[in-house]
Formats: C-alpha cells, sequence, structure tokens
C-alpha cells in the first residue's frame, strides 16, 4: 500500500526470526517479506541510482553459496524452493536467491511471480535502491493482498544505519535470543561457518574468497582450506571446520551492541524490543504488544494458532561440557545483561 510505515524486523539471525515472519504471514493485512533483502546481496542498498535492469539482474542471480549447498542435498530448513518437485530450477541450474525463500513464503507458484516481478522490475525508471524497493513491495502487496508490509531478513541488524538512512520514520521490531543459545545455532549453519572461514583464509592470502567478486586462483592453500574453496568446496568440510562456539558468541554480541548503537538515532516509539523467549512462552502478550505497535487488528484464529505453532527448543547451552559453557556465557554475557537486564535471559 502506498504510503504505508516501512516496518522491519531486525535481528542478529538464528533468534526465531523465521518464526515470526511465519505469524506475521498469517496475518491478512500483512505481506511477510521474507529474506528479501538478503537475496539481493551483495550489496542490497547499492549508493546512487540503480535502473530497472540492474534491479531485475539482482532478482535474477543465484547465490552461490546456496548453490553449492544444493548440489550436496544441503539446503537449510528455511529454503522453500520445491527443488525436486520437476520445477523450472534444480540443483544442478541452482536457484534464483528470491525464490529460494521470499517468494516461496508467499506463494506455490513462485517460477510465475518471479517472471512477473522481473518483468516488472526491469520497467522502473533509474532511482536510489530505497524507492526501487518501495516499488517491488507495493506490487507484491497488490498481487497478494495486504496493506502493511514487514520485511525479516536473518542478520539484519547489520543493516539498521542504511535502513535509517533511507527509509526515515520507519517501524523496527527487535527481535533478539539469548546470545549463548543463538551462538550455537549459528555455528551449524554453513553462512556463519563461511563467515569464519573466509576470515581465516584472507589472514593466509589477503583475498576472501566468499566475498571477492570473481577472486584469483589460490592453489596453494593449505588443508583444510584447499577444500573450502571452488572447484574443490567440500561441504562436508565446511560443517566439520573446527570453530570454537566462543567465536560465534563474541560475533553475536558484537552484532548486538552495533545493532544498539545504531537504533539509538530511532525515535524510541517506532522500536519494538522483542525476546523470542517471550514469544513462544506467552504469544498472546506478545503478539498483544505486536498489534498494537504496528496498529493492527488481531483477526479471529491468528493468535491461536502462533500459540500452536510455538515451541522453545530445549537449552543446548547447558549442555555443554563445563569448560565450554563457560567460554560461551563469558562471550555473550555483557550483550545479555544489556538486552535482558542483571538477571539475564530466563532460564
Amino acid at each position: 500500500m502506498p504510503g504505508a510505515t516501512p516496518t522491519f524486523v531486525v535481528n542478529t539471525g538464528r533468534c526465531g526470526s523465521t518464526f515470526l515472519s511465519e505469524i506475521l504471514n498469517q496475518h491478512p493485512r500483512v505481506l511477510s517479506l521474507s529474506e528479501f533483502f538478503v537475496s539481493m546481496e551483495p550489496e542490497p542498498f547499492p549508493a546512487g541510482a540503480v535502473s530497472g535492469e540492474q534491479v531485475a539482474a539482482k532478482l535474477a542471480r543465484n547465490d552461490p553459496l546456496a548453490s553449492i549447498a544444493l548440489a550436496s542435498h544441503a539446503e537449510p530448513p528455511e529454503f522453500r524452493y520445491p527443488i525436486d518437485a520437476g520445477k523450472r530450477y534444480d540443483r544442478a541450474s541452482g536457484v534464483p536467491a528470491v525464490a529460494a525463500i521470499a517468494l516461496p513464503h508467499l506463494t506455490d507458484d513462485p517460477d510465475t511471480v518471479l517472471d512477473d516481478l522481473i518483468t516488472m522490475a526491469s520497467g522502473l525508471p533509474s532511482a536510489p535502491i530505497e524507492q526501487q524497493y518501495l516499488a517491488l513491495f507495493d506490487w507484491l502487496c497488490d498481487r497478494f493482498g495486504g496493506d502493511i508490509w514487514v520485511e525479516r531478513s536473518g542478520g539484519s541488524i547489520q543493516y539498521v544505519p542504511e535502513l535509517m538512512a533511507r527509509f526515515p520514520g520507519a517501524r523496527y521490531i527487535h527481535l533478539y535470543r539469548d546470545g549463548r543459545e543463538t551462538a550455537i545455532s549459528m555455528s551449524t549453519r554453513p553462512n556463519f561457518r563461511v563467515m569464519f572461514i573466509g576470515a581465516d583464509i584472507e589472514r593466509l592470502t589477503g583475498v576472501n574468497p566468499f566475498t571477492t567478486l570473481d577472486p584469483p586462483p589460490l592453489p596453494d592453500l593449505p588443508e583444510p582450506y584447499s577444500r573450502l574453496v571452488p572447484p574443490n568446496f567440500d561441504f562436508q568440510e565446511l560443517l566439520d571446520y573446527p570453530i570454537p562456539l566462543e567465536r560465534f558468541g563474541l560475533h553475536w554480541s558484537s552484532s548486538i551492541f552495533r545493532g544498539l548503537r545504531s537504533l539509538r538515532g530511532v525515535d524510541p516509539a517506532q522500536i519494538l524490543p522483542m525476546a523470542y523467549e517471550d514469544l513462544v512462552t506467552d504469544p498472546t502478550a506478545t503478539l498483544d504488544r505486536l498489534t498494537r505497535f504496528m496498529e493492527i487488528d488481531v483477526p479471529d484464529g491468528w493468535v491461536s494458532w502462533a500459540e500452536a505453532a510455538a515451541k522453545r527448543p530445549p537449552s543446548k547451552w547447558s549442555q555443554l561440557a563445563a569448560p565450554e559453557r563457560s567460554r560461551l556465557d563469558a562471550a555473550c554475557r555483557i550483550a545479555n545483561r544489556r538486552l535482558y537486564g542483571p538477571a539475564g535471559p530466563p532460564v
């Protein structure tokens, strides 16, 4: 709906934001955009004017790491494209990033919607990227109904400065989770593991093969790094590569502090802090806060759907061996107290 207040779920990733997207997707007035900005990487917020053809090219691009995961039958649970159902894209071709999660979150026919969205984008006049996004999101609202859109990308707390600059007056739902549990979840996901492995390779070679466009050959890498870069990429090697949990915890803490510093520039009335633990243990009260913040009604059956779907997973942090548990707790303690108060997250 033109003129609707932009609303963003900002988060560190692995904190329950997918579940919140599912809840929002059940609301008849809300267009829930899941992982849209992430699908426009690299550079989801380029400077200057962006042509319609450039937007269309972003919509059509494949994510290299996702293509490797598909070829290895190791796509994440959030991946929704019907990859083995005889559709246009398959494991050999890869899937355009926006069709992997964002469009299947809205439709059972992501191929047709992607075609139509690319056609629409191709005809857009050159404009700053925020205007292009508003045009895309308004088109999707018209296509799927709803008069409010909410964008939720994993790890989007990093985007807060860009969002503030490009969407003044936007609303922010800051979803967070116990950093210790978040860090453990991060440690199992390829995108977070690649972040650290790429940094390690860059220290050795001066090149991060996962963030550099057309990286040069790196033939002299020692093992296991030699099996972690194309053309010899071994997905199982990626999952087995040893990374201490506290390294993920420190990354989470750093993301939280940077995000909170950025959010200081936003009117507090435009921010809704939301703990994942509250969402899954008391969805009724938490969604009451959410609907008042977004100024939307509570449709019949919406809260009961969320209550039925809410499941708080058992603590993995408490099951760690004592030395590892202590190191991870230390890595997350200060940021956890900043979010939850002196007592820290609920047990």
